[in-house]
């Protein structure tokens, strides 16, 4: 492979404006059929394929329609006196009548109207729901924007009005700014490494471009698949991290073979065939952790995987094929523009050759330190509890937060979290008898509150009932709630006739945390194994992927500590823009363990590559781990400070997801750079010593050969190595002859 590598650098850089018009073209040609399609189409489907909540969204969506279309709850409150009061019910009703004239509008009903129910008992807060004919996809800002115009006459009244719903959540979103605050980061930390404006703007350039073709793919897949709205946010998240790193670790091999006097075309073939094939099985490493998120079989999780798993592979084929076609554009002048003199460092870093001769002087004490660190952040994680976020959570100034608060206070905290039943019988008669039945049956349970009268479709075979807890949607008695009605309650009332399933945002969320819960050990041992068979392959060690596995492991459970402590236990949530506790989003973890597990690997491959190189040349373990670490502590220090930058930035937008991601990435890809692969990783090695290579002869037999450190050349039939004098107590392990030699 790194002879192939070697001739695509090379020819890349021989040729770049062939490279990168190709690029071009094809960003440009993405792009034109993504616009053809219609743009993109990303939709927050919260669907579990098989569950009960899923199969209830199915019924209503063929037999009741009206019962699953799109729909804005409006919420009206006075601040004084009542509603009801003669001036304010007349412009409360005024704004329903003109809301009704609203286009797509197919009912709002009056919420002071008697036959209503929809006003609080001490006259204060009412709602209506207005629900519209057409779908989310073909509403817009201006649907909103009408809605409140609509209501200007109730807030001339003195009338308070907040607004809950989808249109609401699309129409009110902000637009962050943290993609460019990254960027801006990153340039400035690879001016500090480079000292060069030209060899800085390289990476950029390189994951800029990386960017658009993989974003534009992303659109076009949105067409024809389930794609989440952050699905495409985080995916630019890992994008601009992995692209800017792997280029940054090319660039600083390409400037190390220029300083060594090579041509440019040179460097940047022999740049590819030694960084590039690490660069090349990192990637893979984490397109294999992200794609293992389809396991969870929910669409709305495995688009997670796929759109960032594009957006990597995208990142990979830029590295290998526009970097050095750029390398080969500026040739020389990669050092133009010189803020100031960084020489590459061709023996290594003497900081890092002297940090890691302290870390392996005292592996011990490192092991115990480091263990002991992540040991005590990862405590908090082993009181997790998953939930969805709802507007419970949003700032408490966002018009759905108001209306969360207004109805909770006045109507219960059950009433955000309404669950719908749908039931279906052979005809009228069976459903008018069941329904009956149904809603008694519900309505004496302890956790309910009020459960609706049922109501049928035209056909008379399908019924809605809607039933409002007395609990939250977050505690964890509405839980307990949903299984019983659907173990115990409707089975006992339908007494075979007919069926009963329960949806609603609320219930939904509870399929969503069981699929996961249910799947987590499945794929955490695939994603485990997996990466496992691939670093046997790269090492050809058994010890040294175990030791990557569990490390990254502990990496990942330190971050969920941070997460929990931070949203789930609200401390220090104010710093990062909350108003209070946020649930762990049941998703989330099982994601950041498949990103976290994938860029793991990244300097795990950088590291322990180079350390395996330094061992096949002098066969002497101690020796091996320092140079290993002073040649790649600089530039892993650089590329993980650019990436906890690019992923910290993203805490600052207002969505909880994206900033339980950010953080949670952000502080993992610190802990397993600084702490895992710059301190437990060679004290560990150090403590393991020869024992890190040895591959069992029948093991050696069965794997392919694979150059990871991009020598270019076939395994030779006995190992490079310096020879050490023979001392005394020197002779020969007889058990060696079971393990083959490191090549």
């Amino acid at each position: 492979m790194s002879t192939l590598l070697q001739r695509l650098g090379r020819s890349s850089a021989r040729h770049p404006w062939r490279v990168v018009t190709g690029w071009l073209l094809v960003i440009c040609a993405v792009f034109g059929f993504a616009a053809a399609g219609g743009g993109p189409d990303y939709v927050d489907e919260f669907r579990v394929p098989g569950s009960d909540s899923t199969r209830a969204q199915d019924v209503l969506e063929d037999e009741f329609p009206q019962a699953s279309g799109t729909s804005v709850i409006v919420v009206y409150h006075a601040p004084d006196g009542r509603l009801d009061d003669p001036g304010r019910r007349a412009a409360v009703t005024g704004s329903t009548e003109r809301m009704q004239t609203l286009d797509h509008v197919v009912a709002a009903p009056d919420p002071l109207a008697p036959e209503a129910g929809a006003l609080s008992g001490d006259g204060r807060t009412a709602h209506t729901t207005v629900t519209y004919g057409a779908a989310i996809d073909q509403l817009g800002e201006k649907d909103f924007e009408a809605l409140r115009e609509a209501n200007g006459a109730a807030e001339q009244a003195g009338v308070e009005l907040s607004y809950e719903g989808v249109l609401v959540d699309n129409s009110t979103k902000e637009h962050s700014n943290a993609e460019l605050i990254g960027l801006v980061a990153a340039m400035v930390i690879l001016l500090v490494s480079f000292g060069t404006f030209v060899a800085m703007g390289l990476p950029i350039l390189t994951a800029l471009l990386g960017l658009a073709l993989g974003t534009g793919g992303n659109i076009l897949l949105s067409q024809v698949v389930t794609i989440g709205s952050a699905a495409p946010t985080v995916a630019t998240m890992i994008g601009l991290g992995v692209g800017i790193d792997y280029a940054l670790f090319l660039v600083t091999r390409h400037r190390a073979g220029l300083d060594k006097g090579m041509d440019p075309q040179e460097s940047a073939g022999q740049a590819l065939a030694t960084a590039g094939q690490a660069l090349v099985f990192a990637g893979f490493t984490v397109v294999v952790a992200l794609m293992g998120l389809q396991l969870v079989g929910i669409p709305y999780v495995g688009s997670f995987g796929h759109t960032s798993a594009i957006v990597v592979t995208v990142m990979v084929l830029a590295a290998l094929t526009l970097l050095p076609a750029l390398l080969g554009l500026v040739g020389h002048r990669i050092d133009r523009l010189r803020l100031f003199k960084v020489r590459p460092a061709r023996h290594g870093s003497a900081f890092w050759r002297r940090w890691a001769t302290v870390v392996t002087g005292r592996p011990k004490a490192a092991v115990a330190a480091s263990l002991v660190l992540m040991g005590l952040l990862a405590v908090p994680a082993l009181d997790m509890r998953l939930g969805q976020p709802d507007n419970g959570t949003k700032n408490e100034h966002a018009t759905q937060r108001v209306a969360y608060d207004h109805l909770a206070a006045s109507f219960g905290p059950g009433f955000n979290g309404p669950l719908t039943i749908s039931l279906t019988t052979p005809d009228r008669a069976a459903l008018d008898r069941t329904g009956a039945a149904v809603v008694e049956a519900v309505r004496r349970d302890p956790g309910i509150a009020t459960v609706g009268a049922p109501v049928p479709n035209e056909k008379g075979t399908t019924a809605v009932v809607t039933a409002v807890p007395k609990t939250s949607p977050q505690d964890e008695a509405t839980s307990a709630l949903v299984d019983r009605i659907r173990s115990d309650v409707l089975p006992a009332a339908l007494d075979g006739t007919g069926e009963a399933h329960v949806t609603g945002p609320t219930a939904a969320n509870i399929d969503i945390a069981d699929r996961i819960s249910g799947r987590l050990v499945l794929f955490i041992g695939t994603v485990v194994g997996i990466s496992l068979l691939l670093l046997v392959l790269a090492f050809r060690s058994v010890w040294v992927p175990v030791k990557a596995a569990v490390l990254n492991v502990l990496s990942v459970f330190a971050s969920y500590g941070v997460v929990v402590t931070v949203f789930q236990n609200g401390h220090g949530s104010g710093l990062i823009g909350l108003d209070g506790t946020v649930p762990i989003i049941s998703f989330v973890p099982m994601m950041l363990f498949a990103i976290l597990f994938g860029l793991s690997m990244d300097y795990e491959v950088f590291v322990v590559s180079r350390i395996r190189e330094e061992y096949a040349r002098t066969k002497d373990a101690a020796t091996s781990v320092v140079e290993g670490v002073a040649h790649t502590g600089r530039v892993v220090c650089a590329a993980a400070v650019i990436m906890v930058t690019v992923f910290g930035c993203f805490v600052i937008g207002d969505d909880p997801i994206i900033k339980m991601f950010g953080l949670g990435l952000s502080l993992a890809v610190a802990l397993d750079a600084f702490v895992v692969r710059l301190v437990l990783v060679p004290a560990l090695m150090t403590l393991m010593g020869d024992a890190s290579w040895k591959l069992p002869r029948w093991l050696d037999r069965v794997l392919p050969y694979l150059d990871l450190e991009g020598g270019g050349h076939p395994p030779r039939t006995a190992p490079h190595q310096v020879p050490r004098p023979a001392g005394p107590g020197d002779a020969d392990d007889p058990a060696d002859k079971e393990y083959a030699p490191v090549r």
